[in-house]
């Protein structure tokens, strides 16, 4: 801060009127000893300087991390904030497939029932004139798969893609009863528990029957074929066995003729018996989707580290004992599987979390109460704050937190007793989707990943019986007239007001043009009370002065009683300062 200061142009003029006033021209003054000194006391020099407040005790860069931050209800604090974004990998649960079995075919014979022999028999034109009744034994189909994804814990349903092929012949008829030959009332029984279609009747998915309704006509091979394309397995039938610890799955049950009729509408000679063939085969069950429960390691979530190595300074002041209150960390999380999850339920998401500081090779690990957090609250969704206590507001950005306890989260700030650290590690271990009901994801396939955003929050607080120290310099008082004065005694006074809830320590040093205090003085220090308004200040300082180019006021805030978060209204306000000198002028005639 510049001062002009013509009083001393004034004080050198006159010195200068007085002396020549006694000077005779007439004569040889050359050998005469022309310096004079003017003694000077108390010689007012008014000035003002500007309110210091905790903006320039701080002195923050742009990429610090003690940020100014804006509270809810409008006022300001200072705190340690950091934050960022995160993701994992893709989720991804690999398909499977059961193989195709291979399934034995029936051959059942038939026995005819000639109507023509029954007494009184009239065939009408047209019908049935003899039929041979069918009935076979069961064909076990079995597919398997090994090697499921170990996400899976368990299975309600399997879209899938297969398709169920099952060929009846009927051998022993010549060509003219072939001709004549049709089957009906035919029920097959397939497996229960199939969403399926097929290119011939009508299937019962409970009970797994498969009806014709209208007539089947072989061809003249006496052949013909049902085909059943097979879309999804219903889990819950006892068709179909999972392992959710061997991860292996089993399909197996049962094909046969439940019941039908090989009827005969031509009058012809026709054999006692026939036979009749069952042969199915399957295709391999392609799983295209899963519904039912998983659990999923989510795989590694890594968060940058905090790095605090560029604190302001005045946080490492000898003496200055800065920690942290209320800290916080804050999580938000999206959920991969939300349109997978049914109405009314959560993705059960849970992870380990632990935080490390780090300083100068030792590090100090805090470890989250109980290890792990997670939700279960479909009201909560994905979003928390980990913190010593249950925060009574929010952060931006962070609504309506689910509130996890982090008791050692308060010593985040200090490395076993060594001080600040330089870098905070946020570690989360084995995040995982715990049990959680899903319906018709898509297998073999990225699905979306976990992202997230954090943030790190911790106001800071100077704590009982720690100081933060303040310098500021009032400068460019110096000039040509200036420098050939000694100053013996240097007293100032002003009004001091402070909005500090602690006491304020001052103390005034002069300095030279190199701006350094100028060694070989006393100065006084004086305290003003916290929250004083326009108190009456006065400071001494003595000794020889030279070269005097202004003063350095050094303030220290002495926090006595509490601990107390700093903020940026801690104002020191210095108004109506006044400086009187007193010493001696030196100057040539």
């Amino acid at each position: 801060m510049k001062n002009k200061h013509y009083w001393l142009l004034g004080l050198s003029t006159a010195v200068l009127l007085a002396t020549s006033s006694c000077v005779d021209n007439a004569y040889d003054l050359s050998d005469i000893d022309t310096n004079v000194r003017l003694q000077v006391k108390d010689l007012v020099i008014p000035m003002n300087i500007e309110a210091a407040n905790l903006d320039q005790v701080l002195d923050l860069d742009d990429d610090s991390e003690v940020k100014k931050i804006r509270l809810q209800d409008g006022s300001f604090i200072y705190a340690v904030e950091k934050g960022g974004s995160f993701d994992s990998n893709p989720i991804h649960i690999t398909k499977f497939t059961a193989i195709g079995p291979d399934v034995s075919p029936v051959t059942s014979t038939l026995d005819l029932t000639d109507l023509r022999e029954i007494v009184g028999y009239l065939p009408e034109d047209g019908g049935v004139i003899a039929y041979y009744s069918i009935s076979s034994k069961p064909t076990t189909v079995t597919s398997e798969a090994s090697g499921i994804d170990e996400s899976i814990v368990s299975i309600d349903r399997l879209d899938v893609s297969t398709r169920i092929v099952t060929k009846l012949k009927v051998t022993g008829l010549n060509a003219d009863a072939l001709g004549g030959m049709k089957i009906e009332g035919l029920k097959i029984k397939y497996p229960a528990g199939l969403v399926a279609t097929t290119d011939k009747g009508k299937y019962d998915s409970a009970s797994g029957v498969l009806e014709f309704s209208e007539p089947l006509v072989p061809n003249s091979n006496g052949e013909l074929t049902v085909t059943m394309n097979v879309t999804a397995l219903d889990a819950s039938s006892p068709n179909i066995e999972f392992n959710g610890t061997q991860h292996t799955l089993k399909f197996e049950d049962e094909i046969f003729v439940k019941e039908g009729r090989v009827n005969i509408y031509v009058d012809k000679n026709l054999p006692s018996q026939v036979t009749f063939k069952v042969t199915p085969s399957m295709d391999d069950i392609k799983v295209t989707k899963f519904t039912g429960s998983i659990v999923y390691n989510v795989g590694d979530i890594k968060i940058d580290p905090i790095d605090i190595s560029n604190l302001p300074d005045f946080i490492n002041q000898e003496g200055t004992s800065i920690s942290i209150a209320d800290p916080r960390l804050y999580l938000t999380l999206s959920n991969p599987l939300e349109k997978y999850i049914p109405q009314g339920q959560v993705m059960n998401l849970g992870a380990g979390i632990s935080l490390k500081s780090e300083r100068e090779g030792d590090s100090k690990e805090f470890v989250l109460d109980g290890g792990r957090f997670g939700t279960e609250d479909t009201n909560t969704g994905y979003t928390y704050v980990l913190s010593p206590e249950k925060p009574s507001d929010s952060y931006e950005g962070y609504d309506n937190p689910q509130w996890v306890k982090f008791s050692a989260l308060s010593d985040v700030l200090d490395v076993n007793g060594k001080g600040l650290p330089s870098k905070i590690y946020v570690n989360v271990s084995e995040p995982r989707i715990d049990k959680t009901d899903i319906d018709g994801i898509e297998l073999g396939t990225d699905l979306p990943r976990v992202v997230g955003n954090y943030t790190f929050y911790a106001p800071l607080q100077l704590n009982d019986g720690s100081a933060i120290k303040y310098v500021d310099t009032i400068d460019g008082w110096g000039d040509e007239e200036l420098d050939k004065m000694t100053v013996s005694k240097l007293d100032l006074s002003f009004l001091g007001s402070t909005e500090v809830p602690f006491e304020v320590e001052l103390k005034v040093l002069p300095i030279n043009k190199t701006g350094k205090p100028i060694a070989g003085v006393t100065s006084n220090t004086v305290k003003i009370p916290a929250k004083a308004q326009n108190a009456p200040v006065s400071l001494t300082v003595e000794g020889e002065i030279k070269e005097l180019d202004g003063i350095q006021i050094e303030a220290r805030l002495v926090n006595k009683g509490s601990d107390t978060i700093l903020a940026p209204s801690m104002k020191l306000i210095i108004n109506d300062l006044k400086a009187k000198v007193s010493g001696y002028y030196d100057d040539e005639l």
